[in-house]
């Protein structure tokens, strides 16, 4: 007796094929851009020296393609006003800042591994990016002083509250030293709401940097919304912060409502 002919169990062989050759190909697309994107902004800035302003231009160069590669499809709500302000965002996964990324201008906080990254590392240095050891309070106290004096100086920064990725349906605790900062400075807080239709993209605890990176590259396309919401002002640190984290819950709430519908 023949053994029976399994047509889907080969279907799901080729199509996993497929995803792992697609997923190779983006990473080296992505790899190539970095090649291509980090020694430019080197040499440019050796030339004409080092700006904030040249970082952001490769920066959004950068972000631009890298949601091309990966097929981002991106449904956005609001506008990132404000020169001057503190952008405040939950925190799904890796590529979440080449998401908000591609639309603000400002200074990013990042955790310190990201410096050691090769390429990555020494083009974000020239970018706008602020390190932290989240296991170090002196690194954290010196990553808030700097929030605090780029704010005061004029520009805007990016923040990721949570401190690191959460993947619930709503936001962790956030830190409140940076909505402090923002007190201080006088300097309106917006909060933003990031999220994918699909939770199976968010980085979970147990999956390490490599695969979930493979898990991501998979998707033949990723569905994003971000909402960029009104500006908040106030002198206490823990209203700006507490109102910041009730607008993204409900956004958060909102969307995985609509999308569980669907």
């Amino acid at each position: 007796m023949q053994p029976k002919f399994d047509s889907l169990a080969v279907f799901k062989f080729v199509q996993s094929i497929l995803l792992h050759f697609l997923a190779g190909l983006r990473i080296l697309f992505c790899i190539f851009g970095l090649i291509i994107a980090v020694p430019m902004l080197h040499i440019e800035s050796w030339l004409f020296g080092y700006t904030a302003e040249r970082g952001f231009k490769y920066r959004r160069w950068f972000t631009r393609y890298y949601i091309l590669v990966l097929n981002i499809r991106i449904r956005k709500e609001g506008f990132p006003d404000g020169e001057n302000c503190l952008f405040v965002c939950n925190h799904r996964m890796m590529i979440d800042p080449v998401v908000i990324l591609n639309y603000c201008r400002g200074y990013i906080v990042s955790k310190a591994e990201v410096a050691d990254y090769p390429v990555l590392g020494s083009g974000a240095k020239n970018a706008g990016v602020v390190f932290v050891q989240r296991d170090k309070r002196s690194s954290r106290a010196a990553v808030k002083e700097e929030i605090g004096r780029l704010l005061s100086s004029g520009d805007s920064v990016v923040i990721f509250p949570e401190g690191t990725v959460n993947t619930g349906v709503l936001t962790a605790v956030f830190s409140r030293g940076s909505f402090d900062e923002a007190a201080k400075c006088g300097c309106s807080v917006v909060p933003v709401a990031l999220d994918y239709r699909d939770p199976g993209v968010y980085w979970g605890a147990n999956i390490s940097l490599i695969r979930h990176f493979m898990e991501v590259f998979k998707r033949p396309a990723l569905f994003t919304r971000i909402c960029f919401g009104p500006a908040i002002t106030s002198t206490d640190g823990n209203e700006l912060m507490e109102k910041s984290r009730a607008f993204i819950d409900g956004k958060l709430a909102e969307w995985r409502s609509e999308w569980s519908k669907s």
